[in-house]
């Protein structure tokens, strides 16, 4: 390609820095709404199966779960390797986020958690990473049915 066209081309797609492969997702309007590297692909998706069957092996032993648990808040897990990784689990409420702490939650649950983060090809690229966990059998059940 020409000088004018590489450049016209790669100013539609300043996030990549021009780095390649990547994908663009363009929304059904035209509209780009998100620009990923491959491996970012999987690894999302990895994510989301990741916490798919996380939700399910929690709604499957939630009374278990609950009697290592305060009942008061749910738990928020964390993986963290700036320093090094390092996976967490953290009392977790949306009115009071910044009064969480770390707790030791029921030992099927985080040799489950572990086991299978550990699992994802892509988990080195990943340096910080977290979500709420519901412990709330409604609430689960409405997530892992979708």
């Amino acid at each position: 390609m020409n000088e004018k066209f590489y450049n016209d081309f790669w100013s539609y797609f300043p996030e990549s820095k021009r780095e390649t492969p990547f994908f663009v997702e363009v929304t059904k309007d035209g509209k780009i709404s998100k620009i990923n590297r491959p491996s970012t692909v999987l690894t999302d998706k990895a994510l989301n199966e990741f916490n798919l069957k996380t939700f399910n092996f929690i709604r499957t032993n939630l009374d278990s779960i609950l009697a290592k648990h305060p009942k008061k808040s749910d738990l928020l897990f964390r993986f963290d390797q700036s320093l090094k990784p390092k996976i967490s689990f953290f009392t977790y409420s949306k009115n009071q986020s910044e009064k969480s702490r770390e707790v030791k939650v029921w030992k099927g649950l985080r040799s489950y958690v572990v086991n299978s983060f550990d699992s994802i090809s892509n988990n080195t690229n990943i340096s910080k990473y977290s979500f709420a966990i519901p412990l709330k059998a409604r609430i689960l059940d409405s997530i892992t049915s979708i």
